[in-house]
C-alpha cells in the first residue's frame, strides 16, 4: 500500500476512533463520581464540593463571552422540562439560557432531591437514586 494512502487510512480510523469514544461516552458510575468531585477522599460529596464542582462545569461548558448555559449546550446532560424548571428567569432572550446561579441552584436542588439519608452529604447509594443520576448526568 503507498505510503500516503497508508497514512489517510490511519487518519480516518483514527477520527472514527475518537469519535466512537466520544459517542460512547457514559455517565460514570457513582463510584467514579464520588471520586471525580470529592476533595478530601472521603466516601461521600458534600454541598461546598458539588457546588465548586458545578462552578467548574458551568465555566467549561459556556461559550467564551457568555454569561449562561443555553439548551444545546446542555443538550443530553438535562431534559428540556428540567431546563424550564430551572430557568427561571426566563428574560427576554430569543434563546432560553440558564445563569449560572440559576445553574448551581438545580445542582443543589438536585442534592437535596439525592439526599435520603438527610446528612450533609451524598454517598455513592444516595447517587444511585434519579435525583443523583440526573446530577450525575449534568456534571459528568
Amino acid at each position: 500500500m503507498p505510503k500516503h494512502l497508508f497514512s489517510a487510512v490511519l487518519a480516518i480510523a483514527g477520527v472514527l476512533l475518537v469519535s466512537g469514544a466520544a459517542i460512547g461516552q457514559s455517565d460514570p458510575t457513582a463510584a467514579d463520581f464520588l471520586k471525580m468531585v470529592a476533595t478530601d477522599n472521603s466516601k461521600t460529596i458534600s454541598l461546598p464540593e458539588i457546588d465548586a464542582f458545578a462552578v467548574k462545569k458551568f465555566g467549561g461548558l459556556k461559550k467564551p463571552g457568555e454569561e449562561a448555559l443555553s439548551m444545546a449546550e446542555l443538550r443530553g446532560r438535562i431534559s428540556q422540562a428540567d431546563f424550564d424548571a430551572a430557568n427561571t428567569t426566563r428574560g427576554n432572550s430569543a434563546v432560553p439560557t440558564l445563569s449560572r446561579v440559576e445553574f448551581l441552584a438545580y445542582v443543589d436542588k438536585l442534592f437535596r432531591e439525592a439526599n435520603t439519608v438527610g446528612e450533609k452529604t451524598l454517598s455513592e447509594a444516595e447517587l444511585k437514586t434519579p435525583a443523583g443520576e440526573k446530577l450525575i448526568r449534568l456534571l459528568h
